[in-house]
């Protein structure tokens, strides 16, 4: 839009500007302005005497002229750069933010501040002062799984009552704090409690957790109670499992794991129990010591061996044949009378042995048929195998079954490799029409079971077993 500097009162101007210590004559400015509707607006404006500061460049008419001279018209810009919006959207968003944060810091803050009584009952005379004897506390060395307790004691040295009361956690399934009252009299001591619980998985062993007390001394309004320390397994028993593994019905065989203490009281034990107690006295078990340097070396403190011997033929009838599970439950004197339990596997072997398809684990002896629809049915093929001098001469017997709806069929035995072996086919059917039942060896189910017995002098029975689900 073009502007001119024109005379209010028509008198020719002179083609510069005077000074300002010149007073020119009153002038006017006329404004000229072309829309993009083709309309022609004319404005004139009283302004002041010209100066050499005003920050216009104004351009002087040609004398005689009330018209102002033309003159190119600027490029139009827009008022500010379209960059600068994205610039204007951050910066509103980030204030925002700002202030939300700014606002709830306040509350929380707000929120744990506490004076013991409503504001227009927070006293102006002597005031309470909370003294803590420790506001840390190292457990030190803990055991997994244990509970420890501390007692922070609380002194109100002011000169009027303390008010505690419970603020928050850091853990809240870990760490609590107990109040054992809330008043505190000018020179008494209360106790405060806090209670950790070493519930850390494994892969952590250090711990740190804090406890907040508020209180309404105008000095401390927050007192931070810290406990921390290590978490250690009070023993340690390796291997994990004792395996017997390759046992002949003819001979005994000996085992052993290994039981390392941590603690500094020498680990005893007070005395022990099987879980099978039909298998039980096939078992036998002893506990020697075990040498300094080797408890040095694995950092323990007192240590013994689980020894046990499995003697499958005594007293008869013996073990099955197949894998025997059997489990030792030690009493011990480590802290809280913890009890120690120890997995046994004995695979007895002879000269009988089962081979089967994929669905047939050896190495458990147990054969896996799934989840079986009870309209259908299912059924599971294996071979009895027999060497030895007796191969020909061995019978077989169904002894027991569990559940009692399977099926069990011993077949004819069959000569392989020359007669060097003798095969016997053996099917186990979960026959159509079957209850609904659960035989996964889950925690809440047991496998099924198959017990063969057999004439073989060194093999009285032969044992399998069953994982299955019937459903609907």
């Amino acid at each position: 839009m073009p502007a001119t500097l024109v005379p209010s009162s028509g008198s020719p101007l002179p083609h510069f500007l005077a000074p300002s210590s010149h007073p020119a004559p009153g002038l006017a400015l006329t404004l000229e302005s072309n829309s993009t509707y083709n309309r022609k607006t004319d404005a004139s404006l009283p302004l002041l005497a010209a100066d050499e500061r005003w920050p216009l460049d104004w351009r002087p008419v040609e004398p005689g002229f009330q018209r102002p001279v033309e003159r190119a018209a600027a490029p139009v810009r827009p008022a500010f750069s379209m960059r600068i919006v994205p610039v204007i959207l951050i910066s509103t968003a980030l204030g925002i933010v700002l202030g939300f944060g700014a606002t709830w810091t306040r509350y929380r803050l707000a929120a744990e501040t506490w004076t013991g009584k409503p504001a227009w009952q927070v006293p102006t005379g002597p005031a309470p002062k909370v003294v803590v004897d420790r506001a840390a506390h190292d457990f030190g060395f803990i055991e997994r799984d244990s509970t420890v307790r501390h007692l922070f004691r609380f002194t109100n040295a002011g000169g009027s009552d303390l008010h505690l009361k419970k603020g928050t956690t850091s853990c809240m399934k870990c760490t609590i704090s107990d109040l054992m009252q809330d008043t505190v009299k000018p020179g008494e001591t209360v106790d405060v409690a806090v209670e950790y619980h070493a519930s850390l998985p494994p892969a952590y062993d250090d711990f740190k957790q804090e406890a907040t007390i508020l209180t309404d001394d105008p000095e401390r309004p927050r007192v931070t109670l810290t406990v921390f320390g290590k978490i250690i397994s009070a023993f340690h028993v390796v291997p994990t499992d004792l395996v017997l593994s390759k046992v002949r019905t003819d001979e005994a065989k000996t085992s052993e794991v290994s039981l390392y203490s941590l603690v500094e009281t020498p680990v005893q034990i007070d005395g022990y129990e099987w879980s099978d107690l039909e298998t039980a006295p096939c078992f036998e078990v002893k506990f020697p010591p075990i040498p300094d340097d080797e408890l040095k070396a694995v950092g323990a403190k007192s240590g013994m061996r689980v020894s046990v011997t499995v003697h499958p033929d005594q007293p008869a009838p013996g073990l099955p044949l197949g894998t025997v599970t059997q489990k030792l439950r030690l009493s011990t004197n480590l802290p809280g009378g913890r009890s120690i339990e120890i997995p046994i596997f004995a695979k007895i072997e002879s000269d009988i042995s089962i081979a089967g398809p994929l669905t047939w684990n050896a190495k458990d002896s147990v054969l896996g048929l799934g989840h079986v629809s009870s309209k259908e049915g299912r059924r599971g093929s294996l071979q009895i195998q027999l060497l030895g001098p007796q191969r020909h001469d061995v019978q077989f017997a169904v002894e027991k079954v569990v559940p009692d709806f399977l099926r069990v069929n011993i077949g004819k035995p069959v000569d392989a490799s020359d007669g060097e072996t003798v095969r016997i086919p053996l099917t186990i059917e979960i026959p159509p029409g079957s209850p609904p039942s659960n035989y996964l060896g889950t925690q809440q189910a047991k496998l099924g079971e198959v017990l063969l017995s057999t004439t073989h002098p060194q093999a009285k029975q032969l044992k399998l077993s069953v994982r299955f689900a019937v459903e609907h």
